[in-house]
């Protein structure tokens, strides 16, 4: 496969034009990925309203120079394209994710329609998949190709989150956490991922990885400087080269595995054609370990041995939780594993205990989701009586809560068996 690395120090958008240019011609040719009156959808990161600086969402710079990249090319090849932009946030409506961080804006000054995903079809995957039908948005059906932009970051369940693990996105929001409860471990979730993205027509992807983000990633890290832009031929190779820079093994990234396995493609990047500039690694980048918890029946996987020897599991800092409650809605675990219960002097802040969850407990939970909309405007003196908490025996370890906090107060706890792994690896 091909792919190109190109390394800028800064977003400026023209320079990024170029540099998207010089990579289509080394892939082949613009000609050889488009037709004339193709439908082009650009499928962005926008997970959430953050600081495009942050490195947690496609940077709108980045947005902007892949825009101007396939007008160009439209006009130098006399195509007629119509583009488009879209995606489906986890929590909060794509255009006002879009409005917030500049995509929509961008969208306007080229007039170019930003599409909120409210439809819902069904299409076909192949009858290996592990899942026959996917439930996807209906507006992407409209589009002859589907261009992944995503932003280099680390994920808690997926381990590493780029071009592949973006397309998630064409998923309806309800839909989204059908799928966690229904492929809860970290193998099976990525290898619905794979699925996915070979059930649509996806086209070149072009990753953002000029400020990327390490750590406890999709959001809850930090951003850092690498400076990368990487363009393929599939949202593939763009993973797995990106992924190869930043110090991981792809053995270890469970969707670039699975998808080595069903297409038989070499998971060694020396294996593949690279263009561009020298690579550039960084040992440096913080990335975070996977271990499977699929070796575990599943009848196992509750218990002190389990929630706290074996399996990592998301931990609520409460000195940090504001309790806006978006980890409580985006919970796809019914009832909800994360209780809001009364702060005990015998806990410290941030403390965990095991409990058993009951139907009472949950009406807790929800009789006490309208005392917090009532008194919103002194949470200090809230938090002094309530605090958050999980129930790890129904929690699924899906990590959307830790994904979407916008205080990164939810942090994953490696299990001492894991912690144990990584010493020894």
């Amino acid at each position: 496969m091909k792919v190109c690395f190109f390394h800028l120090s800064d977003y400026d958008v023209d320079l990024i034009k170029e540099k998207l240019i010089e990579a289509a011609s080394y892939l082949g040719g613009f000609q050889k990925y488009f037709n004339s009156k193709d439908k082009i959808l650009l499928k962005p990161n926008l997970l959430a309203s953050d600081n495009p600086e942050t490195g947690v969402i496609t940077h709108p710079l980045f947005f902007e120079a892949v825009i101007k990249f396939f007008i160009e090319e439209a006009k130098k090849n006399d195509y007629q394209l119509e583009i488009a932009c879209g995606d489906s946030p986890a929590v909060s409506p794509s255009i006002k994710v879009a409005k917030d961080v500049g995509i929509y804006q961008i969208c306007e000054k080229y007039n170019i329609p930003f599409i909120d995903f409210k439809g819902k079809t069904q299409i076909n995957g192949n009858k290996k998949n592990i899942i026959k039908n996917f439930e996807v948005a209906s507006e992407v059906l409209n589009f002859d190709k589907i261009i992944s932009l995503p932003k280099l970051k680390n994920h808690s369940l997926t381990v590493f989150t780029g071009g592949m693990k973006n397309l998630f996105g064409v998923i309806p929001g309800k839909t989204k956490a059908y799928l966690h409860t229904r492929f809860p471990d970290s193998v099976v979730f990525s290898k619905m991922i794979v699925d996915l993205a070979d059930s649509l027509k996806t086209g070149l992807c072009f990753m953002d990885g000029i400020i990327a983000h390490e750590g406890e990633g999709p959001r809850g890290g930090n951003p850092i400087k690498l400076g990368y832009i990487i363009v393929g031929e599939n949202p593939f190779i763009v993973d797995l080269l990106a992924s190869t820079l930043v110090g991981y093994n792809p053995k270890d990234i469970p969707f670039l595995k699975y998808y080595s396995q069903k297409h038989d493609v070499s998971l060694d990047i020396k294996d593949h054609q690279i263009y561009g500039d020298q690579l550039i690694f960084r040992k440096d980048f913080k990335r975070i370990s996977f271990y499977k918890k699929t070796t575990i029946p599943k009848r196992f996987r509750k218990g002190f041995i389990y929630n706290y020897l074996i399996s990592s599991r998301p931990f609520i800092d409460n000195k940090k939780c504001l309790f806006c409650l978006q980890c409580y809605n985006i919970c796809p675990t019914e009832p909800k594993s994360i209780l809001l219960i009364e702060n005990k002097s015998s806990l410290k802040d941030g403390e965990i205990e095991r409990i058993e969850q009951t139907s009472e407990e949950t009406k807790k939970v929800d009789e006490n989701i309208e005392k917090i909309k009532k008194i919103e405007k002194d949470k200090n003196k809230f938090k002094k009586l309530k605090k958050l908490k999980y129930n790890y025996n129904t929690c699924i370890r899906c990590f959307c809560c830790q994904e979407i906090c916008p205080h990164k107060a939810i942090e994953i706890k490696n299990s001492l068996i894991s912690k144990l792994l990584k010493s020894i690896r």
